[in-house]
């Protein structure tokens, strides 16, 4: 769950899914989907195993968990290895789509990365007071703050979950922008930021998320549109153009792809109780990345061109 050790599971995966391409020089879509399946299972098999091997009556994972989580990461690596190391073309509509979708996502990702440094810098002596508790010798304090540092990557994933409205829990407690339950929380300095009530802001938030998807609308191709018939019906219909929503929607998907991404790996149970479920629910993010972000692109899409178009009609009728 600790998003900062991924580098070195990605590494592995980049390594070894360049091996495999050189190896079998895959040819048509159907030979690289099966490469990207099968190195997919083999990397999920050798994740289930360590899984099944390394928990303890204390502190465990859960074998389906680390196998999802497994599959994902390594799809991802070995989906862009296959794009860079192959002659796949992609339509230019597509990756002007894309593109926009992947940057609002990942700036999504560092929005939270923000409201995780304002949270310590508010929070610090919190932070330093269980640290403290937890570790009061000088060695003992550098390796869980070292520790602490780690789990940071994993801090703004969930900022980013809060950010988005979707809830984050923390073993049997909740925390989200419209209700704040966190409960007994496990001894971890990290964890003293979390607060026990909602502020007067957490719905302002929500705001961020809308923000970057009215940009991601205007940084996706649109063709010139005015106004031409009096009558609102037709004009109203001239106002969706089925490019530029479909356009919207791959955007959508290219931001719900590195949100739910990074909420499968910062995220899942570790334990059980305190420790039964820590981070947000993919799913939950992905459905309000969807909402918050999607919903935003369209409208600013349409919305506009609708009221212009009602009014050119009404205006045209009056005269």
């Amino acid at each position: 769950m600790c998003s900062s050790d991924l580098a070195i599971p990605a590494l592995f995966a980049r390594r070894a899914m360049v091996w495999a391409v050189e190896s079998a020089r895959p040819e048509g879509g159907v030979d690289r989907a099966l490469l990207v399946g099968y190195a997919t299972m083999t990397y999920a098999t050798m994740a289930l195993f360590v899984s099944m091997f390394s928990s303890t009556s204390d502190v465990m994972t859960v074998d389906s968990s680390a196998v999802i989580r497994a599959m994902v990461v390594f799809g991802v690596v070995a989906s862009l290895v296959i794009v860079r190391r192959t002659d796949i073309e992609l339509s230019h509509w597509a990756i002007d789509a894309i593109r926009p979708g992947l940057a609002a996502g990942m700036a999504l990702y560092a929005a939270g990365g923000i409201l995780t440094g304002i949270a310590l810098i508010v929070h610090f002596s919190q932070v330093r007071a269980v640290n403290g508790l937890m570790a009061p010798d000088v060695v003992d304090g550098v390796f869980l703050t070292a520790l602490g540092a780690a789990y940071v990557p994993t801090a703004a994933t969930w900022a980013m979950s809060y950010l988005l409205g979707a809830a984050v829990h923390v073993g049997a407690g909740v925390i989200s922008v419209h209700e704040s339950a966190p409960g007994q929380l496990p001894a971890f300095p990290l964890l003293a930021m979390l607060q026990s009530d909602v502020p007067r802001f957490a719905a302002v938030l929500l705001l961020v998320p809308i923000t970057l998807g009215a940009v991601t609308a205007l940084a996706l191709p649109r063709a010139h549109w005015r106004p031409t018939s009096p009558s609102i019906a037709e004009a109203v219909a001239g106002v969706v153009r089925l490019h530029e929503v479909r356009d919207v929607v791959i955007a959508t998907i290219g931001a719900c792809a590195v949100t739910g991404a990074f909420a499968v790996v910062g995220s899942g149970p570790l334990g059980r109780e305190q420790l039964a479920m820590m981070g947000p629910e993919p799913l939950d993010v992905v459905i309000a990345t969807a909402q918050l972000v999607g919903g935003s692109m369209l409208a600013l899409v349409l919305v506009p061109r609708m009221l212009l178009a009602v009014l050119f009609a009404i205006s045209h009728r009056q005269s």
